[in-house]
């Protein structure tokens, strides 16, 4: 991936477990990957860290900070699309509320997100 660009999509699903009702979505992004060393990677390997990722690697690693842009949604890249969640469980009618206690780590690195719109955190809420 070094130097390079890829996409990452991600899927998610929700059930209405009262009658079975089923929506769905998916948010793709692009990302650049930075034109690290093979001493990074190295260290990154010798960290551990890249073994419990899916793709091997955190966008939001503040140590070794492998992409070099991020292109759609940020959140989705780091695994789960906020804005896709809020817009399938929509179908069902549910809304965000904003909440300081479920804080949203990360939001403010994906400005187009719908989740901004409703605060900085927040929790489903049915209409």
């Amino acid at each position: 991936l070094r130097g390079r660009e890829h996409r990452v999509i991600t899927g998610l699903a929700l059930v209405d477990a009262a009658t079975g009702e089923e929506r769905s979505g998916y948010r793709a992004s692009r990302v650049v990957m930075r034109d690290y060393t093979d001493d990074e990677i190295a260290a990154y390997v010798a960290s551990g860290d890249p073994f419990d990722k899916a793709g091997a690697y955190a966008v939001q690693s503040e140590t070794f900070a492998p992409a070099a842009e991020v292109r759609g949604c940020y959140l989705n890249v780091v695994g789960l699309p906020v804005c896709e969640l809020l817009k399938v469980a929509a179908g069902f009618g549910l809304r965000l509320d904003p909440s300081p206690s479920l804080p949203w780590p990360e939001l403010e690195r994906c400005p187009q997100c719908a989740a901004r719109a409703a605060g900085r955190s927040g929790r489903p809420r049915k209409r």
